[in-house]
C-alpha cells in the first residue's frame, strides 16, 4: 500500500516510475508527481493512474528442457520478446517465436524472458532433463565452438571424478594419509628413509603379521595400480576431448559425451580387478 506521505515521480511519455520521496516538487522535465510512494518494480502509470505492471503469460516447463506457453500471447508482443539464457554453451539472447521453445541440448539454467515496457520481465528454471520436443517447436541451437569449448573442460574434472571412483571415493583423510606413505615409498626407493619414516613404517605393521617390508611391496603395488589408474581415467579424457574437437555438430558432442561415460565405466570395472 503506497504512504500518503510521500511522492512518486513518473515520465509522462511512458508512465515510467522514475522514484518516491517526500518532496512534492522534485519532477524535473516531462515528468510530473503523484501522491504516495509507488515502486517501479510492481508499478506504472496508465492514464494517470497508478496500475500494477502486466506480466508475461504463465509458461510450463517443458521436461526441464524448454517451455511452452500455458496463456495465449498478446499480439503487440509478437516478435519483441527476447530470452536470456546465461549459458557457457550457448549465445545469449534470442527472439521468442513460437509458443513452444526447446533448448536442443538441455542444459541446468534459469532462463529471463523480457518484453518491452510496462511488462515484467519473467524467470523460467530448467532442470536440464531431456523431454520429446514437439515438431512445431522454437529450437534453440547452442553456440558448437563454446559447446565444446565446455565440454572439453568438462573432462578434465570428469577425468579426476573417474580417478577418484576407482580408487573407490577415499575421504580427505584418507588421501592424506596415503599421500605420507607414496612419500616415504620415494624415500625407500631412493634411499633415503628417515629415522621418522621407518619409526611410521613399524608403527603401521605393529599389530599385523608382516613386516616392514612386506608393507613397502605392498604400498608400492598399490602405487602402481593407482599409477595405471590414473593413465586409464587420462586416456579416456584425452580421447574424449579429441572426439569433442572434431565434432561438426551439436549431435556430434553429445556422441563423445556419451561415448566417454560408456568406456568412463568400462574403467571402472577394469580397475576393480586391479585391487
Amino acid at each position: 500500500m503506497a504512504s500518503v506521505n510521500d511522492f512518486t515521480v513518473w515520465k509522462l511519455s511512458t508512465g515510467e516510475i522514475i522514484k518516491s520521496g517526500g518532496d512534492p516538487h522534485m519532477a524535473g522535465p516531462g515528468e510530473t508527481t503523484f501522491p504516495g510512494a509507488y515502486s517501479a518494480d510492481t508499478h506504472y502509470f496508465k492514464d494517470g493512474v497508478p496500475t500494477r505492471r502486466p506480466v508475461l503469460p504463465w509458461v510450463d516447463p517443458l521436461g526441464g528442457q524448454g517451455f511452452s506457453q500455458y496463456e495465449t500471447m498478446p499480439t503487440d508482443l509478437e516478435g519483441k520478446i527476447t530470452i536470456f539464457i546465461d549459458s557457457p554453451i550457448y549465445e545469449g539472447e534470442y527472439v521468442l517465436s513460437s509458443p513452444v521453445v526447446a533448448l536442443l541440448v538441455p542444459v541446468r539454467v534459469t532462463l529471463r524472458l523480457t518484453a518491452p515496457f510496462p511488462y515484467l520481465p519473467m524467470e523460467i528454471y530448467l532442470d536440464g532433463t531431456p523431454g520429446e520436443i514437439p515438431a512445431d517447436a522454437q529450437i534453440i541451437q547452442p553456440d558448437l565452438e563454446k559447446m565444446k569449448a565446455h565440454f572439453v573442460d568438462k573432462m578434465y574434472l570428469r577425468s579426476d571424478d573417474l580417478t577418484s571412483e576407482m580408487l573407490g571415493n577415499p575421504s580427505d583423510t584418507t588421501r592424506a594419509r596415503w599421500k605420507l606413505k607414496r612419500a616415504i615409498l620415494d624415500r625407500h626407493l631412493a634411499g633415503t628413509l628417515t629415522d621418522a619414516d621407518k619409526d611410521a613404517l613399524a608403527y603401521d605393521v605393529r599389530y599385523e603379521e608382516k613386516t616392514v617390508e612386506e608393507h613397502l611391496d605392498e604400498i608400492a603395488n598399490k602405487a602402481d595400480s593407482e599409477t595405471r589408474i590414473t593413465m586409464l581415467a587420462d586416456g579416456v579424457r584425452s580421447e574424449a576431448a579429441r572426439r569433442i574437437e572434431k565434432a561438426e555438430t551439436p549431435a556430434d558432442v553429445m556422441q563423445a559425451i556419451e561415448w566417454a561415460e560408456i568406456e568412463a565405466n568400462k574403467a571402472v570395472a577394469e580397475a576393480i580387478t586391479w585391487k
